[in-house]
């Protein structure tokens, strides 16, 4: 699963793959902080790594963190 759709599922809204504003890093989306050290103000490589393959492994480990925040009453 690309990081985009991580996000979507993660906080159910659309982010733009193209701002420099926030990167997948910053959300702890993927396991290894690539693109927060790149430079930012690039909007292809911020396409790029929001582009990235996300492990299933990750994916479903992140959800069950939402559930879990979800049950505690976190969000």
């Amino acid at each position: 699963m690309k990081a985009y759709e991580v996000y979507k599922k993660l906080y159910n809204e659309d982010i733009n793959i193209k701002t420099t504003e926030a990167c997948p890093d910053m959300f702890e989306i993927t396991d290894t902080a690539l693109c927060i050290t790149t430079n930012r103000t690039d909007e292809k490589v911020c396409e790029d790594c929001w582009n990235r393959e996300i492990s299933d492994e990750r994916v479903d480990w992140l959800m069950e963190c939402k559930r879990m925040c979800r049950l505690m009453g976190c969000e």
